[in-house]
């Protein structure tokens, strides 16, 4: 691994181009930047250590969370369930013949949600080893390459997604216009992040959650920020997890007390939605 070099106090953000100072918090040995333009919180230093993502996949928590669900029986309809994937599907109505590529899929376990709702759907993944796993569950094409892979295929799509992965890249804005490639005209992307604001963020020690791994930090001000930058219209954010307020005075009162017993906390992920 590359050491860190704490040389560097200025850097230009990957999101906006404003001016992002180094600061004085760390997360996996790595001091952050920050750009108070956009909120956008990256390790700079890591941008260029190398990520073994298969051993990253092999992990005790990748298997408990990805891998072990669609091993055993399941249902895909329950997938769709999520926390992570329902605004998908409450944002993005399906229709007939209507085609879907999730970016940075892993084993596949969106693309079983998205399929069983009628997507035709597709998933591509810079880990073989995932590429492996769900090709043993998947009645739809998961694909081991990059993003130029598949623009070399000239193949487009009604809608893209990438849950959980433009905190792994470096060049968030480079890889979405990338992205912004593969759609038809007019469609929809879909994009989840981790809440920079939530404390089990913000107090990762997991390796899979902290640089070198994750590199850059949201909030929802930087998602749409990056959303925008990279060419995107008609942006809408919303947040995954946190407490759900229920309606009327009762439901108040209830937010009410839960707040001041300190039992709401931030939502874990942001997520945002955005047309070609």
């Amino acid at each position: 691994m590359r050491e860190p070099d704490n040389t560097v106090a200025i850097v230009k953000c990957p999101l906006c181009g404003g001016q992002s100072l180094r600061t004085a918090q760390r997360l996996g040995g790595f001091e952050l930047f920050l750009c108070n333009a956009c909120n956008y919180r990256f390790a700079y230093d890591a941008f260029n250590v190398k990520v073994d993502y298969n051993q990253l996949y092999e992990s005790m928590d990748y298997l408990a969370e990805q891998v072990n669900p669609i091993e055993q029986d399941f249902e895909a309809e329950n997938f769709a369930l999520h926390p992570t994937y329902r605004p998908f599907f409450v944002q993005v109505a399906c229709w007939p013949g209507a085609t879907l590529l999730d970016f940075g899929c892993g084993v596949g376990r969106f693309c079983h949600a998205a399929a069983s709702v009628g997507w035709s759907v597709s998933g591509i993944d810079t880990s073989e080893q995932a590429i492996s796993v769900g090709r043993r569950k998947a009645a739809f094409p998961l694909r081991y390459g990059t993003l130029d892979d598949e623009l070399s295929r000239g193949v487009t799509y009604d809608a893209l997604t990438a849950f959980e992965v433009m905190e792994h890249v470096p060049d968030p804005v480079g890889t979405l216009k990338k992205m912004a490639r593969l759609l038809r005209p007019g469609g929809h992307i879909f994009v989840t992040v981790p809440n920079w604001d939530s404390p089990e963020i913000r107090n990762a020690v997991r390796p899979d959650l902290i640089p070198p791994v994750h590199v850059g930090f949201h909030q929802k001000r930087s998602v749409k920020v990056m959303l925008e930058a990279s060419g995107f219209r008609n942006v809408v954010l919303g947040e995954i997890g946190g407490f759900e307020r229920k309606p009327g005075f009762r439901g108040l009162l209830s937010f009410i007390v839960r707040k001041c017993r300190g039992k709401i906390l931030p939502p874990i992920g942001v997520w945002g939605h955005a047309r070609k």
